[in-house]
Protein backbone atom coordinates (compact mmCIF):
# COMPACT_ATOMS: atom_id res chain seq x y z
CA UNK A 1 0.00 0.00 0.00
CA UNK A 2 1.14 3.23 -1.39
CA UNK A 3 -0.33 5.58 1.25
CA UNK A 4 1.82 8.63 2.04
CA UNK A 5 0.74 7.77 6.09
CA UNK A 6 2.10 4.63 5.32
CA UNK A 7 5.11 5.72 3.08
CA UNK A 8 6.10 8.40 5.94
CA UNK A 9 5.95 5.15 8.70
CA UNK A 10 8.65 2.74 6.21
CA UNK A 11 10.46 5.97 5.85
CA UNK A 12 11.14 6.86 10.09
CA UNK A 13 10.81 3.44 11.29
CA UNK A 14 12.85 1.55 8.28
CA UNK A 15 10.39 -1.29 8.45
CA UNK A 16 7.18 -2.63 6.58
CA UNK A 17 3.87 -2.42 8.20
CA UNK A 18 1.64 -5.72 7.76
CA UNK A 19 -1.43 -5.61 5.62
CA UNK A 20 -4.06 -4.84 9.04
CA UNK A 21 -1.48 -2.36 9.85
CA UNK A 22 -1.24 -0.29 6.54
CA UNK A 23 -4.94 -0.19 6.13
CA UNK A 24 -5.36 1.33 10.10
CA UNK A 25 -2.77 3.55 9.22
CA UNK A 26 -4.21 4.81 6.17
CA UNK A 27 -7.51 4.99 7.48
CA UNK A 28 -6.87 7.10 10.28
CA UNK A 29 -4.25 9.08 9.46
CA UNK A 30 -5.09 12.47 7.77
CA UNK A 31 -2.25 14.91 8.37
CA UNK A 32 0.66 13.65 7.57
CA UNK A 33 2.78 16.33 9.58
CA UNK A 34 1.45 15.44 12.44
CA UNK A 35 1.65 12.09 11.75
CA UNK A 36 5.14 12.62 11.09
CA UNK A 37 5.41 13.96 14.56
CA UNK A 38 4.23 11.77 16.11
CA UNK A 39 6.56 8.98 14.54
CA UNK A 40 9.87 11.01 15.31
CA UNK A 41 9.03 11.81 18.97
CA UNK A 42 8.18 8.22 19.06
CA UNK A 43 11.67 7.21 17.85
CA UNK A 44 13.44 9.60 19.66
CA UNK A 45 11.90 8.36 22.77
CA UNK A 46 12.78 4.77 22.11
CA UNK A 47 9.58 3.48 21.98
CA UNK A 48 8.72 0.09 20.03
CA UNK A 49 8.53 1.19 16.50
CA UNK A 50 6.33 -1.97 15.82
CA UNK A 51 3.40 -0.94 18.32
CA UNK A 52 1.80 0.99 15.38
CA UNK A 53 -2.07 0.74 17.59
CA UNK A 54 0.22 3.16 20.32
CA UNK A 55 1.11 5.96 17.48
CA UNK A 56 -2.13 6.19 16.08
CA UNK A 57 -3.44 6.45 19.85
CA UNK A 58 -0.84 9.09 20.77
CA UNK A 59 -1.87 10.85 16.64
CA UNK A 60 -5.19 10.29 17.98
CA UNK A 61 -4.53 12.52 21.61
CA UNK A 62 -2.59 15.04 19.32
CA UNK A 63 -5.30 15.99 17.34
CA UNK A 64 -5.81 18.98 19.72
CA UNK A 65 -2.63 20.52 19.22
CA UNK A 66 -2.07 20.46 23.05
CA UNK A 67 0.32 16.96 23.06
CA UNK A 68 3.22 15.79 21.86
CA UNK A 69 3.74 13.58 19.54
CA UNK A 70 3.88 10.47 22.06
CA UNK A 71 -0.01 11.50 23.54
CA UNK A 72 1.98 13.10 26.59
CA UNK A 73 1.47 16.40 27.52
CA UNK A 74 3.61 19.26 26.25
CA UNK A 75 6.28 20.43 28.09
CA UNK A 76 8.02 24.10 26.98
CA UNK A 77 10.64 23.63 29.86
CA UNK A 78 13.74 21.83 28.59
CA UNK A 79 12.72 20.87 25.01
CA UNK A 80 15.54 20.20 22.82
CA UNK A 81 16.25 22.92 19.53
CA UNK A 82 14.69 21.33 16.45
CA UNK A 83 18.55 20.77 14.89
CA UNK A 84 19.20 18.94 17.90
CA UNK A 85 16.32 16.72 17.72
CA UNK A 86 17.04 16.26 13.53
CA UNK A 87 20.56 15.14 14.70
CA UNK A 88 19.29 12.68 17.19
CA UNK A 89 16.95 11.21 14.55
CA UNK A 90 19.53 11.18 11.48
CA UNK A 91 21.87 9.22 14.27
CA UNK A 92 18.77 7.00 15.56
CA UNK A 93 17.78 5.97 11.83
CA UNK A 94 21.83 5.44 10.75
CA UNK A 95 22.20 2.85 13.99
CA UNK A 96 18.79 1.38 12.64
CA UNK A 97 19.93 0.95 9.22
CA UNK A 98 23.04 -0.44 11.14
CA UNK A 99 21.41 -2.97 12.82
CA UNK A 100 22.87 -1.59 16.08
CA UNK A 101 20.03 0.33 17.41
CA UNK A 102 17.10 -0.93 19.61
CA UNK A 103 13.97 0.40 20.76
CA UNK A 104 13.64 0.53 24.48
CA UNK A 105 17.59 -0.10 24.87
Amino acid sequence: MDHPAVIAYRDVMLLTPHKAARQAIAERVTDLERWRGVLDTWLINKHNPQNIAGMLDAYRRNSNGKTNGSGAASNTRGKQSAEQIERDLEIKREKQRRGTWHAGV
